[in-house]
């Protein structure tokens, strides 16, 4: 499927059942645009309707979904859209890395209306999170985790977050491995359950948890090998709401 080997080549992209398909290709109208178009490639994909009051209104495409295995397929979709005569704007959820700002003549004609957060992680399982995601560089990291603030404000004797901990995260040629660290390996960052969350997909800088004080470098030096080792490329991004 054409989602599905798009969806792999960015991190925070999930699969979709059923339903999100069915409501893709169901052809109801919302609001003041109208049925649904789709185009379809060898690479790729997308999904858009229109306005179409045909009045002094400018006529507005917006996009429902974009898809390409590559990103010639992409750029492909794009200027097929930037074709379709009598549109005057183009609405389209998007990655904040969209490259198409700059395969336009005029890279101020693209405008970020909003910011929209689609993922929000909650880490259950240290080692296996870590284990599993990809890294684009090698490197060795002593993580001390604190509860998140629902664990550590409860009242009474409440469960141990399952996530707090010290783990000692390995990275390298063969893939990632991460395990509790033995008590003589001290940590060299400190983080709660919440901001390790944000930094999991790569999204978020860790540098800019660390100025609002939510990470504390405990190691000298060891913060820019956290920022540079959990950095992703292409940046998280979901495309399908829940």
């Amino acid at each position: 499927m054409l989602f599905e080997q798009s969806r792999l080549r960015r991190p925070g992209e999930i699969d979709r059942n059923a339903a999100s398909w069915s409501d893709l290709f169901g052809s109801r109208r919302v609001g003041t645009f109208g049925e649904r178009y789709f185009a379809v490639g060898d690479e790729g994909y997308v999904i858009y309707r229109t306005t179409s009051t045909w009045s002094s209104e400018p006529t507005v495409l917006r996009v429902d979904d974009l898809a390409g295995v590559t990103v010639d397929a992409e750029s492909g979709l794009w200027q097929y859209l930037l074709g379709i005569d009598l549109i005057d704007s183009i609405v389209a959820n998007r990655p904040f890395d969209e490259p198409l700002r700059w395969r336009l003549e005029d890279p101020r004609a693209l405008t970020v209306t909003s910011w929209n957060d689609r993922l929000w992680i909650r880490l259950l399982d240290v080692p296996a999170a870590l284990t599993a995601r990809r890294y684009i560089t090698d490197g060795c990291l002593v993580l001390q985790v604190d509860p998140a603030a629902e664990h550590a404000a409860a009242d009474g004797d409440p469960a141990p977050d399952p996530i707090a901990g010290r783990w000692v995260l390995d990275v390298g040629p063969d893939g990632a491995s991460c395990r509790p660290a033995l008590r003589r390996e001290q940590p060299d960052l400190r983080m709660s359950a919440t901001a390790l969350g944000s930094v999991f997909l790569g999204g978020q800088e860790i540098t800019s948890l660390a100025a609002a004080g939510l990470v504390t470098e405990l190691q000298p030096g060891t913060l820019a090998r956290a920022e540079l080792l959990f950095r992703s490329h292409p940046l998280p991004f979901s495309s399908t709401g829940f």
